[in-house]
């Protein structure tokens, strides 16, 4: 207790509480494991009694199968059996070791039991069959045996077969009546069959009859003899069945006993557990009051008797005797509000006679301040006349004012006001003053404007500034603009607000005539090209956010400009008011029609759910701008019809942003057009994609050819059996800056047709001419090829542009340039390229065609193209030395080339076994890798001058 008294209030308390809860604590925890135990014990329970109600089941079944020999119930009885041996096999927690090996060997006894009284009962029923059948067999032998004629004559063997008939049915009836085949009544009457059938053996007809009737009555002596054995076999099997049954139901008597004895125990068990919960529970219970009680009492000596005494203390100081002290000796809380309420007490009788003293000294400074107010006071209402006067002045000025000026309180009503203010709201100054602010805002804003005025008023927001819609004692509307700012006494009080509304209405109209101009069409009414983007950029975001699809429709009117020719601009716009208006009705509610400019509009159809979703509104669209209308023309008035073309594509199929949707709808537009008017077109993102690889392929080329990356590499060309050599065939290639060298196949496709493969092509010419000015310079003469694309070719202004090439490089003689024409390529049109290279030709310049054979027409360029050489295809020349077929090719060249007057030249020459064989067949120029590589300008002289021709050529 001592300790306790040590400890501090919150300490004493939370030590109780812990107490209590660690009691209560235990209790729960043995209630429930209480709870669990007795629940098992109660499962335990439930399993013995569903064995013993198994036992019950098969002992009933097991009567069943012996009364009436059911087969379902001898199944049903071995069906339990098994489902009986399983629960004892699993009741490992209720039976001992020896209980469950008991009754697992009552079960098996049961069953091996069982099992051999099905078997006796099969064998009996087979006997009792057999006996059956015998006794009828016997009773037509029987009948058959006396109606003959010489048993007839025979008395005694007569009266024998009817003695043995009347002693069958006897035995019949014994067995009936008295199953066991112990009974004296069963017993004599087999004891007489056996005596009546040595009889009947020993009978005149037996021994000395016919031969037939003998055999008759020896089959009715050996059937009787097999009926007697069945009949004592099925008699026997009978007292077995006897004892099996005693056997089973003494087992069952067992296993019951042995099952009811568990069932006893594990109540008994269940029965001590509860009464140990019960004792546990109680002691718990009684440790807990003795524990509330004791704790109870040591609270009540730590804090009541401390607290009485200091509140007994605290009465006398109120009473005024300021000596009184608190006397309590424990250390905690209490202990410390007790020390501190006794030195409270000191310092509060010292004060005591401080305050009289400076009560005196207050005395005296009253009189002085009371003199000060006075004055004070005189002064205040001087400058109170004043104020009037200023305040008089600022009423006066704010009437003045063309706009409202106004004062609202604390609470929202308005305490100040000017005239203009009366003049613009329509109601008297006396209703104005008092009335809440908000009643003079739109009624549908009054509870917002209130919320933000008080926001106002509690410094949110320092100042309002904003166009309002104002109501005026006639119910009329009217747009105000309004400024209000919080307003703070001297001391920084708030008192208000302060208003000031200018009427705005008249601006407010002039806005939205701008807004008009600004955002529609002014001769249509529809939306123009600004109002138009937001529309479709709001629409683009609603599209997203409910996962559908939007049209983006270009239409351009077909023969507008026609129309304004013939008739005039009045009967132009005519014609675009009414097709506008006719168009825009076909839309449905949500989609925009807008017109751009000119003839053209756009259609954004939104809440698509597929693409073929809109195409029932652009049918519509084309039909109503192919609809006929009459308009005011120069002539008159007169029916005018134009049609529509119309370039669509489908958000998000092309994920473009507004403008990439614009921009794409228009080409498709065009499209549209070329195919014919009066028509739509879908816009196709693989189309543009390829036009956009295009267009950056062409980029890159343009770069490459300005920051030079671009280089020739020369092929020389020789003559394999003089070892002269001709010529170079000048190819480009591409100093990439992060692929390296790149052959002319990895970017020139992407180039083709397009205009930046024709600055290439000058280029090369270019290049080559300077290369070859360079050569001359060091006295190396080396005529150069170069390859030309079938579009540059036919350009109109190619001629021009090479005579210009070559005026720039005037030592240069043009019957050294030779260019080569890809055989492969497509000559549209072959008279303009023939004429082309004949102006060529007289320029000096000579053609071949390159890669011969592998092209279109062979035989037509030949013919009509002027061209000096032809160069067989490497492909042909590769092979021919194991393919006849190429060798007969590279035979044909060269024949073609002999009957039209060409010079022939090989390509692909790859070893002197490929020289041999054109050398063999008339073909003597050449180039290839057999001779040499493609190599960089500077190495050509070195190698013109080291380069000897294989002997095997020459011979």
């Amino acid at each position: 207790m001592h300790l306790f008294n040590q400890l501090k209030l919150r300490q004493k308390v939370g030590l109780s509480f812990g107490v209590l809860m660690a009691l209560m604590i235990a209790n729960a925890v043995v209630v429930a494991l209480a709870t669990w135990s007795v629940s098992q014990q109660m499962g335990h329970q439930k399993m013995m009694t569903n064995v013993l109600a198994e036992v019950s089941q098969v002992r009933l079944l097991a009567s069943r199968f012996v009364n009436n020999h059911s087969r379902d119930a001898a199944q049903q009885v071995f069906q339990i059996l098994s489902t009986t041996r399983d629960q004892v096999e699993r009741a490992d927690a209720v039976l001992t070791a020896d209980q469950r090996q008991s009754m697992l060997s009552l079960l098996d006894d049961f069953k091996l039991n069982f099992q051999k009284y099905v078997v006796e009962i099969d064998q009996k029923a087979a006997l009792e069959s057999r006996a059956s059948a015998l006794g009828k067999y016997m009773a037509l032998q029987l009948q058959e045996a006396q109606d003959q004629t010489f048993i007839r004559a025979h008395p005694d063997t007569l009266r024998a077969l009817n003695v043995l008939e009347f002693q069958l049915m006897t035995l019949q009836w014994a067995a009936n009546i008295r199953p066991a085949m112990g009974s004296p009544a069963v017993v004599d009457a087999a004891a007489d069959i056996h005596q009546t059938l040595a009889t009947l053996r020993n009978s005149s007809t037996f021994t000395n009859g016919h031969q037939r009737d003998g055999l008759l009555l020896f089959r009715i002596e050996r059937d009787a003899l097999d009926y007697l054995a069945s009949f004592e076999n099925s008699q026997r099997y009978q007292r077995l069945n006897a004892s099996t049954e005693n056997t089973l139901f003494r087992i069952s008597d067992e296993f019951k006993v042995a099952v009811q004895q568990v069932e006893l125990s594990v109540a008994q068990v269940m029965h001590n557990r509860i009464t140990q919960v019960v004792v546990v529970v109680l002691a718990i219970f009684v440790v807990s009051v003795f524990s509330a009680w004791a704790l109870t009492r040591s609270l009540r000596r730590a804090i009541l008797q401390p607290v009485q005494a200091l509140v007994g203390a605290t009465h006398e100081i109120a009473n005024g005797n300021l000596q009184a002290r608190a006397h309590i000796e424990v250390d905690d809380e209490v202990g410390e509000l007790s020390r501190s309420f006794n030195q409270m007490a000191c310092n509060l009788a010292e004060s005591r006679v401080e305050l009289l003293d400076k009560q005196d000294a207050l005395q005296r400074a009253q009189d002085s301040l009371e003199q000060r107010i006075q004055e004070r006071t005189e002064q205040l209402v001087a400058a109170n006349h004043a104020l009037a006067a200023r305040e008089l002045l600022v009423n006066q000025i704010m009437d003045t004012a063309p706009i409202s000026v106004f004062l609202v309180d604390m609470t929202g009503r308005i305490t100040q006001a000017n005239s203009s203010m009366v003049e613009m709201f329509g109601y008297p100054m006396d209703t104005l003053i008092g009335m809440e602010y908000v009643a003079l805002v739109d009624p549908t804003e009054i509870e917002m404007r209130r919320q933000k005025m008080l926001a106002l008023m509690n410094s949110e927001i320092s100042i309002v500034d904003l166009d309002r819609k104002f109501l005026r004692a006639n119910g009329e509307e009217f747009w105000a603009h309004l400024t209000g700012k919080l307003i703070s006494g001297v001391a920084g009080e708030k008192l208000g607000l302060v208003g000031v509304i200018a009427d705005i209405t008249a601006q407010r109209e002039h806005q939205q005539q701008l807004e008009s101009i600004a955002h529609f069409d002014a001769l249509t009414g529809l939306p123009n090209r600004l109002l138009l983007a937001d529309r479709l950029q709001q629409a683009l975001i609603q599209c997203q956010r409910k996962n559908n699809m939007l049209a983006v429709a270009y239409l351009d009117l077909d023969g507008f400009k026609a129309v304004n020719d013939s008739h005039g601009h009045e009967a132009g716009d005519d014609l675009l008011v009414a097709l506008s208006r006719r168009m825009k009705e076909c839309l449905r509610e949500g989609d925009t029609l807008a017109r751009i400019g000119g003839d053209e509009f756009v259609a954004v159809l939104v809440d698509l759910q597929s693409i073929d979703d809109c195409q029932p509104l652009l049918q519509r669209l084309l039909h109503a701008a192919c609809s006929q209308v009459t308009s005011n023309t120069r002539a008159g008035p007169k029916e005018l019809k134009v049609s529509a073309s119309i370039g669509v594509t489908v958000f998000p199929r092309d994920p473009s942003d507004a403008d990439g949707l614009m921009r794409h709808a228009d080409q498709a537009m065009y499209v549209a057009k070329q195919s014919g008017k009066n028509a739509y077109h879908l816009f196709d993102m693989a189309h543009d994609e390829a036009i956009k690889t295009q267009h950056e392929s062409q980029e890159r080329m343009r770069s490459a050819l300005i920051q030079n990356e671009l280089v020739l590499y020369y092929q020389p060309k020789v003559n394999m059996r003089t070892g002269q050599v001709t010529g170079a065939e000048a190819l480009i290639r591409w100093a990439h800056p992060q692929h390296g060298l790149l052959a002319p196949a990895a970017f020139l496709p992407t180039i083709e047709d397009l205009p930046v493969s024709i600055e290439v092509g000058e280029w090369v010419i270019a290049s080559a001419l300077a290369q070859m000015s360079a050569w001359q310079a060091m006295g190396l003469h080396l005529p150069v090829s170069v390859n030309i694309s079938a579009y540059q070719l036919q350009q109109s202004r190619f001629a021009i542009r090479l005579n210009e090439l070559l005026a720039t490089y005037a030592d240069v003689h043009p019957s050294w340039i030779q260019l080569e024409v890809l055989e492969t390529s497509a000559l549209e049109d072959m008279g303009k390229v023939g004429q082309v290279m004949r102006d060529c030709h007289a320029m000096g310049v000579h053609f071949a065609l390159d890669d011969f054979g592998t092209g279109y027409s062979s035989l037509t360029y030949l013919k009509r193209l002027p061209a000096s050489t032809l160069k067989i295809d490497q492909s042909f020349v590769r092979d021919m030395l194991d393919d006849p077929g190429d060798l007969a090719i590279v035979n044909g060249v060269v024949g073609l080339a002999r009957s039209f007057s060409r010079e022939v030249i090989a390509e692909g020459v790859e070893t002197c076994l490929h020289g041999e064989k054109l050398l063999s067949i008339g073909c003597e120029l050449a180039q290839g890798y057999g001779i040499a590589r493609p190599m960089p300008a500077h190495q050509i002289p070195e190698w013109v001058a080291n380069w000897h021709q294989e002997a095997r050529w020459s011979a």
